[in-house]
């Protein structure tokens, strides 16, 4: 049977205790569920890369996908398209996203490990990946798992525009990955090839830059249009500061999270500590696994890596690392099975624990006000309407389409800078309107456009320099192999 064929079998059965139990709406099942019924709504009606979600927050608006990565949702997209209801796209996208990491899992170990059809498979089964998706509905997470095999076959063969291809893939599907890999993973890949030949980083170097450049019409607008959206709620949430998630300083409440975080890390570093004499990337997942942990807890009081939330993800670069051990073990396979036995004993709980949806509403009024996360209100709003997502239903339910007061017209639409007011012929200013953060604008009757913040133009030009240049290099490369 070809490879392809039995790991597409595996990633059926991998997510059927997801399939065939209730629909998940814990952690962030919710808010993907509410994300890809309108994200699928947009493409239905043409817009390819929906960035605003019209419907979110009860019809106020919510600009997600200029903070979000868009590729897991392009994902599940088709499944939406052909009929299926939001939880089976969700569901179809993740067992797509688990086969995809376990193909590209099996290219990069192809050659350079012993038995890279168990490496691949083994990638699939680690717990905290059925975890990602099964238990905490992090489906960007989970479907980025098959783009750090692709970076690493890129860095190995030092091909450019894999290394570029990849990385803004990586970049485009979820941003705190990509930054983790960034800092370690990338760093560790890029100074094994160097060690080798320092002329690599050159192309390594290059690689990755072009990468940020694919990727520019994603990442301008998420760094330069942050200050028009509550994007710092997210630190300030309890629940999602880094150091409330260290096992030195455990909050209370994390406690069973933690515990569970604990268990997988210790049934990944089994297997690490039993090659370590024979594999020095085992010395990586131990790293990993042990700052996930918040083993240094200083570390994630680092301003950047606090934008992280979960020191425990981490563990997506440990499982990268550890599949690559086990892979390239020379030990007889009855033996290497044996050393993934705890693991997979971990993966079989995670796959197997019970979720609850008492904290979230049903779907059926899930689907009508179309709740969203409080970090993508608008800035600067009152205190207690920027910290509960519930106020801006509320807002929504008493607002009027529009409503004139003192010259000024407000509109039941959340203020961000994609909108001008056109009256007549003119261009009117328009602002948000404070304690809301609702549009208004001086006149009345007057349309809304919708226009090009400078970060998406700009974005869009390094996006297209950098397609010239790598075809460029490919045209020169290929001329080369000719001559």
């Amino acid at each position: 049977m070809p490879r392809w064929l039995w790991l597409a079998l595996l990633a059926v059965a991998l997510m059927m205790p997801v399939a065939l139990g209730p629909v998940r709406l814990n952690d962030s099942h919710w808010i993907n569920y509410v994300w890809v019924d309108q994200f699928t709504a947009q493409i239905r009606h043409g817009n390819l890369w929906p960035r605003w979600l019209p419907q979110s927050h009860g019809g106020l608006g919510a600009p997600d996908f200029y903070f979000y990565g868009p590729v897991a949702f392009w994902l599940a997209a088709p499944f939406g398209l052909i009929g299926l209801s939001p939880w089976w796209s969700l569901v179809g996208a993740a067992t797509l996203g688990l086969w995809f990491s376990g193909l590209t899992m099996g290219r990069f170990l192809d050659g350079r490990a012993r038995r890279p059809g168990l490496g691949a498979a083994f990638y699939m089964a680690l717990p905290y990946h059925l975890l990602d998706f099964g238990m905490r509905g992090a489906l960007a997470e989970f479907v980025a798992y098959a783009a750090l095999p692709l970076i690493a076959l890129g860095i190995a063969q030092r091909r450019i525009w894999l290394i570029a291809a990849s990385y803004a893939l990586l970049v485009l599907t979820h941003l705190p990955t990509a930054l983790l890999a960034s800092l370690f993973l990338i760093p560790a890949l890029a100074l094994a090839e160097a060690w080798k030949d320092r002329r690599a980083l050159l192309r390594i170097g290059a690689g990755l830059l072009l990468g940020l450049m694919l990727a520019a019409p994603y990442l301008l607008p998420a760094i330069f249009l942050q200050r028009y959206a509550a994007i710092a709620t997210m630190t300030a949430t309890p629940a999602l500061e880094a150091r409330r998630w260290t096992i030195l300083s455990p909050d209370p409440h994390m406690r069973d999270g933690l515990f569970l975080m604990g268990l997988i890390a210790v049934a990944l570093a089994i297997p690490a500590l039993a090659l370590l004499r024979r594999d020095r990337w085992g010395w990586f997942v131990l790293a990993m696994l042990a700052l996930g942990l918040g083993l240094v807890p200083a570390l994630w009081a680092i301003p950047l890596l606090a934008q992280v939330q979960f020191p425990w993800r981490l563990f997506v670069l440990a499982d990268f690392g550890i599949a690559w051990v086990i892979a390239r073990g020379t030990w007889p396979l009855e033996r290497l099975l044996l050393l993934t036995v705890p693991t997979l004993a971990v993966s079989l709980i995670v796959l197997w624990l019970p979720t609850s949806n008492k904290s979230v509403p049903p779907v059926t009024p899930l689907m009508a006000q179309h709740p969203d996360v409080i970090e993508y209100l608008p800035a600067g709003l009152s205190e207690p309407y920027a910290a509960y997502s519930h106020r801006a239903l509320a807002l929504a339910a008493r607002t009027p389409p529009a409503r004139s007061a003192d010259g000024w017209t407000t509109l039941r639409l959340h203020y961000f800078p994609i909108w001008q007011v056109r009256c007549g012929a003119v261009l009117v200013p328009d602002e948000p309107e404070p304690g809301t953060g609702l549009l208004r604008y001086r006149g009345a009757g007057c349309s809304i456009e919708r226009r090009w913040p400078p970060a998406e133009k700009l974005g869009a030009l390094l996006c297209l320099l950098a397609a010239a240049m790598i075809a460029a290099i490919a045209s020169a490369a290929r001329r080369s192999r000719a001559a």
